[in-house]
């Protein structure tokens, strides 16, 4: 996806060492992401909260079977906010500097034109 987003980018938005960077600090954050949502704690509670479901369901309880199976997505997805959160300065920075670039872009196209 970044790949295609430099892609369709003029050549001048952004240079090699820049897309490598940008590249190795979004795949250094996707790494710790999977890592927080495939931790043994977040495994073991969706484990434990699957084994509560079926045990509900078998009891002809599926009002309290269908509330156990929207709490496991959320107990990942609060992993993943976590992390997100951790590196939320880093993301901001990256955008931040992704966009002035593209403005820079942009006023030298618009230099050029006239």
């Amino acid at each position: 996806m970044l790949q295609k987003a430099f892609e369709a980018a003029p050549p001048s938005f952004a240079n090699q060492e820049m897309r490598e960077k940008i590249e190795r600090t979004l795949q250094l954050i996707l790494r710790e992401a999977l890592d927080a949502v495939f931790t043994e704690g977040v495994r073991a509670s969706v484990q434990q909260g699957g084994q509560q479901t079926l045990q509900q369901a078998l009891r002809g309880d599926f009002g309290g079977a269908l509330k156990k199976v929207e709490e496991t997505p959320q107990v990942m997805i609060t992993a993943l906010i976590a992390v997100l959160r951790r590196h939320q300065q880093t993301i901001l920075r990256l955008f931040l500097a992704l966009l002035l670039l593209e403005v820079g872009s942009s006023l030298e196209h618009t230099e050029k034109a006239k």
